[in-house]
C-alpha cells in the first residue's frame, strides 16, 4: 500500500491485507529530471508484465518564497519511475533511465 505523506510516499506491506507493516518511504528526495526536483505526490502504481511503475506528480515551481495561490505553485508535472524490490524493501530510482511502452 502506498500512502501520500505530502513529503513523499509511505510504503506498507501486508501478508493478509488486514495487518500492515511500514516498509519504507519513497519519492521523498528530489530527482534530477526536469520538473522532478520536489516531493512526489499522489502516486499510483501500474503493473505491466513483470515490471511495476509508479506514476506521481510534482509541483516544480512551488517553494517557500511564493504564495500557494500563484500559478507556479499550482502547476503540476506528471512523472514516472520504475519500482523494484531489494532485500524486501520497495525502491524507486527517480533518475534511472528506462523504457516504458504502455499497453
Amino acid at each position: 500500500m502506498i500512502v501520500d505523506k505530502w513529503a513523499g510516499q509511505a510504503v506498507y506491506k501486508s501478508n493478509d491485507c488486514e495487518v500492515w507493516e511500514y516498509n519504507t518511504t519513497i519519492l521523498d528526495q528530489p530527482g534530477e529530471k526536469p520538473d522532478d526536483k520536489t516531493f512526489g505526490y499522489h502516486a499510483d502504481v501500474h503493473v505491466q508484465g513483470k515490471e511495476a511503475f509508479i506514476f506521481y506528480f510534482t509541483h516544480p515551481g512551488r517553494n517557500e518564497e511564493i504564495s500557494l495561490d500563484e500559478y507556479d505553485a499550482k502547476r503540476s508535472s506528471i512523472q514516472v519511475a520504475r519500482l523494484t524490490v531489494k532485500n524486501g524493501i520497495l525502491t524507486c530510482d527517480r533518475n534511472e533511465p528506462f523504457d516504458l511502452v504502455l499497453y
